[in-house]
């Protein structure tokens, strides 16, 4: 946890008064993974007593539901003039995107109108250049921590998974349990795979382990933009296996993984 937040808190260590403004999307071409990362370090940032944290979204309902219900002012924005109109209005110390690609003249417009802009993702080295923190914990990373300071652009860049940010109740219930030898034979699966799952990979790896001849036991965690419903009671029937003690499907509208689901895996 000691790298958890190291780039923010150097923007922010003395944020008291500070407005932070959020712009994020998702939905279910996109998954969650953006909107949930933001809202963990919008959180984080709470803890720093800053003044206002706003998101701006260009997402649906949901998402703006999601957001809200995280307790954090959410404001849709309908297209990017429409999002740089609200940075005007509020004023933001500092823009935090979380975004696979910001467009240049974007990142140049918001440049004018914030002291501090961060990015999340972002793989356009055009506009990176135009913000003071870069933070690409997977992609582009290699998996490998490393982080070097542009001189040219004056842009701190950080790679590596050392930076990924992770909701609180993973930190927590590292803390709660203690683990298990794995050692020996896997008995328990868990199958996430995020807000979405646009590509269907719950039903591909769920379809692999019920034509081995083993009797796993399998959670499934299902997100609130998950569409393949009707998919995963085929593949449960097509198997002659339903929903019981071995097989258990959960679903939210929020993807918390319970400490008594986690206990399992650690």
């Amino acid at each position: 946890k000691k790298y958890k937040f190291k780039c923010q808190t150097k923007i922010i260590q003395r944020g008291g008064k500070m407005r932070i403004l959020f712009i994020t999307d998702g939905g279910f071409e996109m998954g969650m993974g953006h909107v949930y990362r933001s809202i963990a370090l919008a959180n984080e940032l709470k803890k720093f007593n800053v003044k206002d944290v706003t998101f701006l979204t260009k997402s649906d309902e949901d998402v703006v539901k999601k957001i809200e219900e995280s307790n954090f002012r959410v404001i849709k924005c309908n297209n990017d003039n429409d999002i740089l109109d609200n940075i005007k209005n509020i004023k933001p110390d500092v823009v935090i995107i979380d975004d696979l690609g910001v467009e240049e003249d974007f990142a140049k417009n918001i440049r004018d109108f914030c002291k501090k802009l961060v990015f999340f993702d972002n793989t356009n080295p055009s506009s990176n250049k135009y913000a003071d923190v870069v933070v690409n914990a997977i992609i582009e990373s290699k998996l490998k921590n490393r982080r070097y300071f542009d001189e040219e652009n004056k842009t701190l860049y950080f790679y590596g998974p050392k930076y990924l940010i992770l909701r609180d109740e993973f930190y927590r219930v590292k803390k709660e349990i203690s683990r298990k030898d794995r050692g020996g034979n896997v008995e328990n699966i868990l199958i996430a795979f995020g807000g979405s799952d646009p590509s269907n990979l719950t039903c591909k790896v769920l379809e692999k382990l019920l034509s081995k001849d083993k009797n796993f036991n399998i959670d499934i965690v299902l997100g609130p933009k998950f569409q393949y419903d009707r998919e995963l009671n085929n593949l449960l029937k097509k198997y002659g296996k339903r929903e019981s003690d071995k097989i258990k499907i959960y679903k939210a509208r929020q993807i918390i993984i319970h400490v008594a689901l986690l206990k399992k895996y650690y």
